[in-house]
Parts: structure tokens; C-alpha cells; sequence
């Protein structure tokens, strides 16, 4: 057993080993914290300006931090793209991708079918029908009879039977776990089609 000097703290301990320098965790953590993990202390922290607001703050100098912020940084990159001057082939490709993108023109469109379900769903009608069908099902779960959470189900598809959407009839009172296993099931059985 030798006795070595901690080279955090300076006090003597006892070690089998050879190349222990520390005396415990806490030394050795704190030695870590003055000198860093990887570098050993070799990086310099000079005390550098900030382009963006000329302010004085410490840095590593391999970092080559030149802004003293992230907000200074965005700042300087915004300013140094200011005047940048495109290519007309490089304007005709960023209009060309942007075009038909929105809207009518979108791939994705299917003639305003959200815009109707929403003005649908928030209507009176809407409202009216859901209260009945929780009031006709005393407002539990008609599966597992869970009053937390509850929605009203329709029976048949809201987009399939339009002339049965506030139709009391077609509405059952589940609540949301209920709900999601029930489509969940319906989507095996239908192939991915509720």
C-alpha cells in the first residue's frame, strides 16, 4: 500500500493502485469540472468581444466563438445573408417548389371536406344531438358504464350517411378508451377502413 497526495485537495490517502491521483469521487469530479473530460485543460478561455453587441464574455478558444449569444449568433447570420444576391435559375426553382402547395392546388386536396366536417361538428345541431344521446344514455359508457371522459359514437360513418349525422338513433355514449378500442377493432376487420 502506498500513500499518494490528492491532487484536488492536497490530502494524503492510501491505494493499492499505481496510478490513482485522487483521494475519492468527490475530488475526482471536481478535478473534472476545473479541467474538463476530454481536453485535460488544454483548451485556453480568453476572454473574447461579441460581433453582434460588442460585449466582452470568456470562451474556449478551439471553439472560435465569435457572438456571445445564440440570439447575437442569429443576428450576425441574418445580416451577413442580407444582401445575397440569387440566380434567376435558383428563383425559378424556389417558386417551382412552392407552387400548388396550398389550398385547391394542393395534392392533398379533396374539395373542402374538413372545412364542412368542422362547421358541422361545432354547430347546434351538432351539440343538440350529442346532449341526446348522452341524456338518452345517462351519460355513462355504454360498454364498460365509465362516466369519465365520455363521447358521443356515431353508429354509422359521419361521412357515409349524411341524412343520419343528428339522427339520435345513431349515437351511443362510450367513453374515449372505449371509443379508440372500437375503431382500433373496426380498422382490423376493415382493412385500415373504419
Amino acid at each position: 500500500m502506498k500513500t499518494k497526495e490528492c491532487q484536488q485537495c492536497g490530502r494524503e490517502f492510501e491505494t493499492f493502485k499505481k496510478h490513482r491521483k485522487f483521494c475519492g469521487k468527490i475530488c475526482f469530479g471536481l478535478s473534472r469540472k476545473k479541467i474538463g473530460t476530454w481536453n485535460k485543460g488544454t483548451a485556453k478561455i480568453e476572454e473574447v468581444i461579441c460581433k453582434s453587441c460588442g460585449k466582452k464574455f470568456k470562451a474556449k478558444l478551439f471553439r472560435k466563438r465569435k457572438t456571445c449569444s445564440l440570439r447575437c449568433r442569429n443576428e450576425v447570420l441574418r445580416k451577413s445573408n442580407k444582401g445575397r444576391k440569387f440566380t434567376e435559375e435558383h428563383i425559378a426553382n424556389l417558386k417551382k417548389s412552392h407552387t400548388g402547395k396550398f389550398g385547391k392546388l394542393s395534392s392533398n386536396w379533396q374539395g373542402g371536406i374538413d372545412y364542412e366536417n368542422k362547421k358541422l361538428r361545432h354547430s347546434l345541431e351538432y351539440e343538440i344531438w350529442r346532449n341526446e344521446v348522452y341524456k338518452r344514455d345517462n351519460w355513462t359508457c355504454r360498454l364498460c358504464r365509465s362516466k369519465k371522459d365520455i363521447v358521443a359514437h356515431h353508429l354509422k360513418l359521419f361521412s357515409e350517411f349524411p341524412e343520419l349525422r343528428f339522427s339520435v338513433d345513431n349515437g351511443i355514449t362510450l367513453c374515449r378508451s372505449c371509443h379508440m378500442k372500437l375503431h382500433f377493432n373496426n380498422k382490423k376487420q376493415n382493412n385500415g377502413q373504419v
